[in-house]
């Protein structure tokens, strides 16, 4: 067990940085891939096409009694175990 761990130990604190700038050149890759994310203007690019576009989201209006939104209120028997439970002045059991 403690020599696994020491395996372990040995890869976390191995740095790998040198190879993978040194395999991406090879590659005829840049050698630092985040600044030539950010110098290829991908990101703005993408974000003035999706400009007046509609945001995706987790399917919401199907999901019965799912609420995303601040303001969500619980309808039926969930309205009034809310207010039951806003107006309780018992301490509410753990679960």
């Amino acid at each position: 067990m403690l020599e696994a761990n020491a395996v372990l130990m040995d890869a976390f604190d191995s740095d790998v940085r040198p190879l993978l700038r040194e395999v991406r050149e090879e590659m005829g890759l840049d050698p630092e891939p985040l600044k030539a994310y950010k110098a290829s203007g991908w990101a703005e690019r993408i974000v003035a096409e999706r400009v007046g576009g509609e945001q995706a989201g987790w399917g919401r209006e199907r999901l019965p009694g799912f609420c995303l939104a601040a303001d969500c209120r619980p309808s039926g028997a969930g309205r009034a175990r809310a207010a039951a439970a806003a107006h309780s002045t018992q301490p509410r059991a753990p679960g």
